[in-house]
């Protein structure tokens, strides 16, 4: 229905939270039309947003200690301009290395596509509080503005809002109702709470298992000392997903996540966080196509810099063979966020699927460049260049895709030299995962991969049967070459249709 009267009807329609309606066998998408009334006060974003990026905090403390607070209050300082409307932020781990002092403003500029900067340090001392902070055109290499804050720590949320309204003002970017109101909604009333939430924020930032880890015991001790923590609650529940099938196995973490996200919306139905971490669970746990968009989709109105919420959409949009736009959103990905490279690597995956080999064969050969030494961009360029039967090249770079390789890729390796007509490393590969699973969980599809591309179909379709009863990741592989000689089996068709995805036939573009 709503196909149909999409294109016929002027007004612009809003997508809401996915509903399961009495007497239906599955959850529907609900659309509601936004009215004149809806939409007066709030400007459209220009074409080309306005881009800056926020710099990481010089800790100005007496007790070195206290950097997880500046690189805290830095993450938070980006989330809250991040609201504004009209504007492009670059992620925390692209401004990561660019500490105050370290490169020029025009280089951070040039390096990143910015046109204004904000940096400046943070001095924490008992209860008082002290920001210095300075916006500055990166063309001109002029202040924009600049200011001291001196206050009383409880006024961090305050500095904050003042923060972003002040941006915004230079940047002669206006500011509506409800994004000012995003802006000073205060996440907590409780210091210690947010203070061992901005740790958990600076252990998470190590982007390690113990970095996620650790993250755990701050975020739950932040919903101790303040259980009306929505912030808390979805990065909690994100966390979780992290370590999923790492240190926490995925039986035990699946109904915990779920009950920190509804409880994160039930206290905030505003914030971006919770309703990406509700996606989040749709997508990897549920594979809930429709309620993982309708999530994705509300996050990335709420805040449209949010890199993460477009990558995991991204993913979702390349598992059902939407590959237009997963592609754009993993464009906006690397404009947010141009130091990622996982979302690199997506993107090659992407255009490789969709049949874009010139794409996949130029990107995987500028990361090449990008990052010697890393044997990814040689197995995707492998990888295409044999699907494009160019086997020469391919086995030249299946040759140079060598040393330490992530697990997924190692196995996406074994399946290249298996096409070239080389099976032995998917062989050794296989025994390996056999005996890694007598001590550790090891996918049903790891095993069904390397088994269908080594020509045992009856048991790589055993193997995926397997996975729809026990993990239900068949979406994360089922468009690899590996299964090519099981894909037009009713068995595979059967499982595709059980998880709802598209085969080529049923793909829309």
């Amino acid at each position: 229905m709503f196909e149909e009267v999409r294109d016929r009807l002027p007004d612009r329609f809003e997508q809401l939270p996915t509903q399961w309606f009495q007497g239906g066998s599955a959850a529907r998408p609900v659309y509601r039309v936004r009215m004149p009334w809806d939409l007066r006060g709030q400007p459209d974003a220009p074409s080309s947003p306005v881009r800056l990026a926020v710099l990481p905090f010089e800790n100005a403390s007496p007790d070195p200690a206290d950097g997880y607070f500046a690189d805290g209050l830095t993450q938070e300082v980006i989330a809250a301009i991040s609201k504004i409307r009209g504007l492009r932020v670059i992620a925390r781990t692209s401004v990561h290395d660019y500490r105050q002092g370290r490169s020029s403003v025009s280089r951070v500029g040039s390096e990143l596509g910015v046109a204004s900067v904000l940096q400046g340090s943070v001095c924490k001392s008992l209860r008082r509080l002290r920001v210095t902070l300075q916006l500055t055109d990166t063309r001109a290499n002029e202040p924009l503005w600049e200011t001291s804050y001196d206050r009383e720590l409880a006024d961090v949320f305050a500095i904050q809002s003042e923060i972003a309204e002040r941006t915004a003002a230079a940047l002669r970017l206006e500011l509506v109702g409800f994004d000012r109101e995003l802006i000073r909604k205060r996440p907590t009333a409780s210091l210690p709470a947010y203070n061992l939430f901005l740790k958990g924020l600076h252990a998470v930032h190590r982007s390690t298992v113990d970095g996620y880890t650790e993250s755990l015991a701050y975020f739950e001790g932040a919903i101790r000392e303040d259980p009306q923590f929505s912030l808390a609650y979805a990065h909690l529940a994100n966390t979780l997903l992290i370590l999923a099938g790492e240190r926490i196995a995925l039986a035990d973490a699946t109904p915990r996540a779920k009950a920190l996200a509804r409880r994160a919306l039930e206290l905030d139905s505003n914030s971006a966080e919770a309703h990406t971490a509700r996606g989040n669970i749709a997508l990897q746990i549920e594979q809930n196509w429709p309620v993982a968009e309708a999530e994705f989709r509300t996050a990335l109105s709420l805040n449209p810099s949010d890199a993460g919420a477009h990558y995991w959409y991204a993913v979702l949009l390349k598992a059902l063979r939407r590959f237009d736009e997963a592609i754009r959103e993993l464009e906006t990905v690397l404009e947010l966020d141009p130091l990622w490279e996982l979302p690199r690597n997506v993107l090659i995956g992407a255009y490789h699927s969709s049949g874009d080999l010139g794409s996949a064969i130029a990107l995987a050969a500028e990361e090449r460049g990008r990052r010697p030494g890393d044997p990814v961009p040689h197995v995707w360029l492998g990888l295409t260049y044999a699907r494009a039967g160019r086997n020469e090249q391919a086995r030249r770079e299946a040759t140079l895709a060598s040393g330490p390789i992530p697990e997924n890729y190692r196995i996406r390796r074994a399946v290249l030299w298996a096409l070239l007509g080389e099976p032995e490393e998917a062989r050794l590969l296989l025994r390996d995962f056999e005996a890694a699973a007598r001590t550790r969980y090891v996918r049903p599809t790891v095993f069904a991969t390397l088994l269908s591309v080594l020509g045992e179909r009856t048991k790589a379709l055993e193997w995926l049967e397997r996975d729809q009863s026990e993990s239900r990741t068949l979406w994360l592989d089922y468009q690899g070459r590996a299964f090519d000689p099981i894909r037009r089996t009713p068995r595979f068709q059967a499982l595709l249709r059980a998880l709802q995805l598209p085969n080529e036939r049923t793909a829309r573009s």
